[in-house]
């Protein structure tokens, strides 16, 4: 009789827990005492300590996001949400994986935080990742030029795209004449009429060829 009570009690106790309230509101799956196996005793399941290592793996700026943290032990659950700029925390995972990845992000900056929770209920505090950057896919290059087109003269030759272009390829006449970041070259050509196309390159991808030419005067 004395332990049907004790039973009863803890199922009381856990229904009307902060993350069992919160998995009602958000739509989390609350994973609840008796579904563990720590005889209904916290002291079974030993202390709940911040996660560790907690951290964005290796992002390079696209619309996925790879989180994770150490293993914290048995009878446990990772509660993960996320950040979006000046934004509001936003529950995003609750469960038993060590391992959660965030897909199609839009432009922006995010960061993480993640809790460790036991089979009772009791959560940890937050560890915090650090902010990360999606940069989006990048601009087609808007082609430009300044200077004298005479011959005998130097113009320079403008191609701007973004966001965070690691390099620009540039071809005139059919022949590719750089590759890098720079955003312009200083030209001087025989009079004529001269064909360029140009595409730039980010983490996210590459666009396509921008077009137009330069004709050069006696």
């Amino acid at each position: 009789m004395i332990r049907k009570l004790n039973y009863l009690w803890l199922l009381v106790f856990v229904s009307l827990s902060p993350v069992s309230f919160f998995g009602a509101l958000s739509g989390i799956p609350t994973v609840y005492a008796w579904d563990q196996d720590c005889d209904f005793l916290p002291q079974g399941c030993g202390p709940v300590v911040p996660l560790t290592n907690f951290r964005v793996v290796d992002h390079d700026g696209t619309s996925i996001a790879e989180v994770r943290w150490d293993y914290m032990g048995t009878q446990r659950n990772y509660l993960v949400e996320r950040k979006a700029s000046s934004g509001t925390w936003t529950p995003i995972y609750f469960g038993t994986s060590t391992l959660y990845t965030d897909m199609d992000l839009p432009q922006g900056t995010y960061q993480y935080r993640g809790k460790n929770c036991n089979n009772l209920n009791e959560c940890s505090g937050w560890s915090l990742s650090e902010e990360i950057s999606v940069i989006g896919a990048p601009t087609q290059p808007a082609i430009s030029y300044s200077g004298s087109l005479y011959i005998g003269d130097t113009f320079t030759f403008k191609y701007i795209s973004e966001p965070a272009i690691l390099e620009y390829t540039v071809e005139r006449n059919g022949e590719t004449i750089y590759v890098g970041p720079s955003e312009s070259l200083e030209q001087a050509l025989p009079v004529g009429r001269h064909d360029y196309r140009v595409k730039a390159r980010n983490s996210v991808g590459t666009t396509d060829w921008s077009s137009n030419y330069i004709t050069v005067r006696d």
